[in-house]
């Protein structure tokens, strides 16, 4: 206990000299976490995206006309999409994930996206 302790007042005294590459050094040499294999990533990140699919939503805005406002609505939506090649036999099926109209307009606007280039792609054997 009084070793740790020690350890972690030595850490918060470099952090307040800035020291960080010795504070990378001590956390290194404690730090018994192993890097996850790619099976893991692979389910945390499917995970994840079926929890944003399944969570995220939108409110469009009110059209002027419009008596009733107007029901949230899913901002991404997950599809099939089958791709057939034109020297192979057959086709390839690949999980394709649609955004909404009204959030690429959101992230176009954004700084963060104005730098950078969206790609759109498809992740084969997402379910």
């Amino acid at each position: 206990m009084k070793e740790q302790e020690d350890l972690r007042k030595k850490v918060t005294d470099l952090i307040k000299k800035q020291k960080l590459p010795a504070v990378r050094k001590i956390v290194k040499g404690k730090d018994a976490s192993k890097p996850w294999n790619a099976d893991a990533r692979a389910k945390v990140g499917s995970r994840l995206i079926e929890l944003l699919l399944q969570t995220a939503y939108i409110q469009p805005p009110c059209d002027q006309l419009a008596d009733s406002p107007s029901e949230p609505r899913p901002a991404f939506v997950h599809t099939f999409r089958t791709v057939s090649y034109e020297n192979k036999k057959g086709a390839k099926k690949y999980g394709v994930i649609h955004c909404d109209p009204l959030v690429l307009i959101g992230l176009e606007k954004t700084v963060f996206i104005e730098n950078m280039v969206i790609v759109r792609y498809a992740m084969e054997g997402f379910v």
